[in-house]
C-alpha cells in the first residue's frame, strides 16, 4: 500500500471517526480503538501501525488485510469479508483474533501467539498449518473442511471446538490443553492409538466400547482432562 500525504490522512481519519492518532513514517498509531465495521470496503482505507484497543473491520467486502495494523493490544475483528488467507494482518494480538465467517483456505498470515481467543470458523480451511502456535482462551475451527488437526497451536489454554468438519483422527491436538476439545459431528471412525493405547491401559476395550461406557467419563491426557463426552463418534459409512 502507497503511503498517503497527511492532508489524505487527516480526510480519512476524520471521515471514519479515528481519534487519538499520530502519524509516524507514513503509519497510524492509534490510541484506544478503531471501528470500520459495515463501511462497504474492498480494502483497508489507511495504513496503520500500532492500535493499542480493539480493531473492527468486519462485515465488509475486504479481499486482503494489507494496511492492518502490526500490532493490536485489544482483539482483532476481521470476520465476514472475502479473506482467502490472513497475509498483511497484525503480528501482534493481545485479545481476541475473529476471522469466521470469510472464504480463507489456509491460515497463513496469522499471528504466532494469541492472548484472547482465535476464531477461524465458517470457512474452506484444510489445514491448520500456518495458524498460531498459542492461544490464551479458546480455539474455534468449526465448519472447515479439516480431515485432521495438525498444525493446531501447541498451546491452548482452554477448549479446543473443531465441531462440523471432516475429522478422521486427532493426530496434532495441542500438547498443552487446558480444557476439552469438543469435536462431534465429524466421521472419526479411529481416533490416536497412543490416545488408547493410554486410556485403554488394562481394559481391553475398543474406542467405541470405551466412549460408550458410562462409567468412563474422564481420562487424564498429558496432565489435562478430556471429557469424552464432547468427543462424538459418528461413523458416517465408513
Amino acid at each position: 500500500m502507497r503511503y498517503l500525504n497527511r492532508y489524505k490522512i487527516f480526510a480519512l481519519v476524520l471521515k471514519y471517526g479515528i481519534k487519538n492518532y499520530k502519524v509516524v513514517n507514513g503509519l497510524v498509531n492509534v490510541n484506544g480503538n478503531v471501528n470500520l465495521m459495515m463501511k462497504k470496503l474492498k480494502k483497508l482505507p489507511l495504513k496503520f501501525g500500532v492500535v493499542t484497543g480493539s480493531f473492527r473491520c468486519e462485515y465488509n467486502e475486504l479481499t486482503s488485510l494489507e494496511g492492518a495494523p502490526n500490532k493490536v493490544g485489544g482483539g482483532f475483528n476481521c470476520g465476514d469479508n472475502k479473506l482467502i488467507n490472513l497475509e498483511g494482518g497484525p503480528k501482534e494480538v493481545g485479545g481476541d483474533f475473529n476471522c469466521d465467517n470469510n472464504r480463507l483456505t489456509s491460515l497463513s498470515g496469522s499471528p504466532d501467539k494469541i492472548g484472547g481467543d482465535f476464531n477461524c470458523s465458517y470457512n474452506e480451511i484444510t489445514s491448520l498449518k500456518g495458524g498460531p502456535s498459542e492461544v490464551g482462551r479458546e480455539f474455534y475451527c468449526r465448519q472447515n473442511k479439516l480431515v485432521n488437526l495438525i498444525g493446531a497451536p501447541k498451546s491452548v489454554g482452554f477448549s479446543l471446538h473443531c465441531e462440523f468438519n471432516s475429522l478422521r483422527s486427532i493426530e496434532g491436538m495441542p500438547e498443552n490443553l487446558g480444557g476439552n476439545m469438543e469435536c462431534y459431528n465429524n466421521p472419526i471412525y479411529t481416533l490416536l492409538s497412543r490416545v488408547f493405547d493410554k486410556f485403554n491401559s488394562g481394559r481391553d476395550k475398543t474406542p467405541l466400547e470405551l466412549f460408550n461406557d458410562a462409567d468412563i467419563i474422564r481420562y487424564e491426557f498429558q496432565g489435562h482432562e478430556i471429557n469424552w463426552v464432547s468427543i462424538h463418534l459418528i461413523p458416517c459409512g465408513v
